[in-house]
């Protein structure tokens, strides 16, 4: 009886790590600087941060392979999708990374997190003094990324969205802020295609 017990035990605990093993990974897909979309598995990371640096593709096979922004043109884990982008911050040298893309539309909206050095609080705390932190970017059709800053929030929104006067008077009216990023971004591609019809 013994035997029996142990031997459950040994196989339990072996289909549970499998079990941990897996499912980290999602349905997704990754596009190619080529240009092909390789559908598979891809490895959701716990942590927002993970998939600025590298994406972890599963095929059929069971094969995994590790992407880099520069071998990427974009790819989607789950319901979350990701291109790859050139950005700067204020006084760093351009990254190339990839960013998740919060709202598509005539202005797209991206995130990238990033690991602060600071004690551990926030949202997302990570063991060790370090914090997961998100910079929020705009890229217009035709026009570069821009970083959004929470200093002069509306005045700088404003330059960069002046197409849309009547989210400017909106964003202005209902003293708009940087919390209210995701609602002006709405608002200007919802009229953007009115103007467009």
């Amino acid at each position: 009886m013994t035997r029996i017990i142990f031997l459950f035990l040994i196989i339990l605990a072996t289909s549970t790590i499998s079990h941990a093993q897996t499912t980290n990974f999602v349905n997704g897909y990754v596009v190619t600087t080529e240009g092909d979309t390789l559908k598979g598995l891809l490895r959701k990371y716990r942590y927002s941060a993970k998939p600025s640096t590298v994406a972890i593709f599963q095929d059929k096979t069971g094969k995994k392979t590790k992407y880099k922004p520069k071998d990427l043109i974009s790819y989607k884990v789950g319901t979350d999708k990701y291109e790859t982008k050139i950005y700067s911050r204020p006084g760093l040298s351009p990254i190339v990374a990839f960013m998740k893309v919060v709202i598509e539309g005539h202005l797209t909206l991206y995130s990238q997190a990033y690991q602060s050095a600071s004690m551990p609080i926030g949202p997302n705390p990570i063991p060790g003094g370090t914090d997961i932190q998100e910079s929020y970017y705009l890229e217009k059709q035709g026009y570069p990324l821009f970083f959004v800053k929470k200093m002069k929030f509306r005045k700088e929104i404003a330059s960069y969205i002046s197409d849309s006067e009547s989210t400017i008077n909106r964003m202005n009216e209902e003293k708009m802020k940087y919390t209210d990023l995701r609602t002006i971004v709405n608002m200007y591609n919802n009229d953007m295609r009115k103007q467009n019809d």
